[in-house]
């Protein structure tokens, strides 16, 4: 019997990772795998099509004889290769066309959405639509969430986000916060958004004597004895941020900006002790109320991310329109699960009817999180193997990721050989 290893290739830009896959595939095809049972990813439709083409100009290049046969005898370590196995395989292969799985990772969540189609609720005529047709989606979804409800409670929400912008612009304004908050919503719970706590706020009599110590706190003195003019410049400004609850100015400059970042010197001249002492509990007063308008803005777009989510997600369900990038967080459903579809008793391997044998990641370092907890299951399923029928390979390069806008997270590969220890790691430069 062959026994199959799992490898991981980690190697820089045009150092071949694309090739040694191709080689790791073609040595299995030669072994006798059938196709259907091999699953090869990678991130574009272009770089997948590049995976098959490679694979049969190989065999073809094979088939001919001579140099190309020499070498691919060597990368897929087959000594003795003949171009009639090439010619036998390459024939056997345009006749599977159809069943070689070499796709995009949204391509393979495509599939499991399918496969998983009655207990993911997707409507049976669901399909994958443009950004387009999304943005109308979300247009409408926003639209619906501003006009719901008690008048009163949408400006207070809006006045929780902060949105300063015209009447004009507030459904523009508030889609663009929601875009850019829904994918930390949508990836961690709701007690997250409410952890930030405020401390250091005084009570208005504390505040009143720690006021009353900083006036009389001592400045420094120019060389001649006199006031120096800069330092009490700088009280006035702390002393008028805290009158005109201007926070934000009292800790980004002059002497709060000191005291915050620990440096306690102004114009390059240290603060008396009691300037230090008495500063100290107005700077902390001042971070509290930052502290607390974080947390109220964070409830806020909590609270209409909430609504959005729920009145998004009627109208994709309604309309079966769905992106991409709704499959994975469909598929993995709560964001503590670490076996998203075996905690929620979807069985892959039967859905799969047992076909996939052989996983191969291309660019493993452009895989997000989110990505990666659907995906994981399926590798330690096959990593797990102890009898050499199935194999794990990955190639990629923690330097290259060029996918940061779809959360792509490089660590994922620089951690997978000390998480799974029975890959063999190979470097290459």
């Amino acid at each position: 019997m062959i026994e199959h290893r799992h490898e991981l290739f980690l190697a820089s830009a045009g150092t071949g990772k694309t090739f040694q896959l191709t080689n790791h595939f073609l040595r299995l095809l030669f072994d006798g795998v059938p196709p259907e049972r091999i699953l090869a990813t990678t991130f574009t439709r272009k770089a997948a099509g590049e995976i098959l083409d490679r694979v049969l100009e190989r065999l073809v290049e094979g088939a001919r004889g001579g140099d190309g046969l020499a070498q691919l005898a060597h990368f897929v370590a087959r000594p003795g290769l003949s171009a009639g196995e090439c010619v036998r395989l390459l024939g056997g292969l345009t006749r599977a066309i159809d069943r070689f799985q070499v796709r995009t990772i949204d391509a393979f969540f495509v599939q499991l959405a399918n496969l998983f189609a009655l207990d993911l609720e997707l409507p049976p005529d669901w399909s994958i639509v443009d950004e387009r047709e999304d943005l109308e989606l979300r247009d409408e979804a926003v639209a619906s969430v501003l006009g719901d409800g008690d008048k009163a409670e949408r400006l207070e929400l809006l006045r929780g986000l902060r949105a300063g912008a015209a009447p004009s612009r507030v459904h523009d304004e508030v889609l663009s916060q929601l875009d850019e908050g829904r994918d930390l919503y949508l990836e961690s719970s709701e007690e997250a958004w409410s952890r930030v706590r405020s401390v250091g706020k005084l009570e208005p009599k504390a505040l009143d004597a720690a006021l009353g110590n900083l006036r009389s706190a001592e400045l420094p003195r120019k060389k001649n004895g006199d006031p120096d003019t800069r330092f009490e410049k700088a009280l006035a400004a702390v002393l008028n941020a805290v009158a005109n609850e201007d926070w934000s100015v009292l800790v980004d400059k002059g002497l709060g900006r000191a005291v915050l970042d620990c440096s306690c010197a102004y114009y390059g001249i240290p603060f008396s002790d009691s300037l230090v002492e008495s500063l100290t509990p107005v700077v902390a007063h001042a971070v509290g109320h930052l502290v607390e308008e974080i947390a109220q803005r964070n409830a806020a777009l909590c609270e209409l991310l909430r609504r959005f989510e729920e009145r998004y997600q009627q109208l994709k369900r309604s309309r079966g329109a769905y992106r991409f990038d709704d499959l994975p967080l469909a598929l993995a459903g709560s964001a503590q699960a670490n076996n998203p579809l075996e905690e929620r008793e979807l069985d892959l391997w039967f859905r799969l009817d047992g076909r996939l044998d052989h996983l191969l990641l291309d660019e493993f370092q452009d895989t997000a999180p989110l990505q990666w907890r659907i995906l994981a299951p399926v590798a330690e399923e096959v990593l797990a193997d102890g009898t050499g029928e199935r194999s794990f390979f990955c190639v990629g390069d923690t330097k290259q990721s060029i996918y940061g806008w779809r959360k792509a997270e490089p660590r994922l590969l620089a951690g997978l050989a000390a998480k799974y220890p029975v890959l063999e790691e190979t470097y290459m430069t």
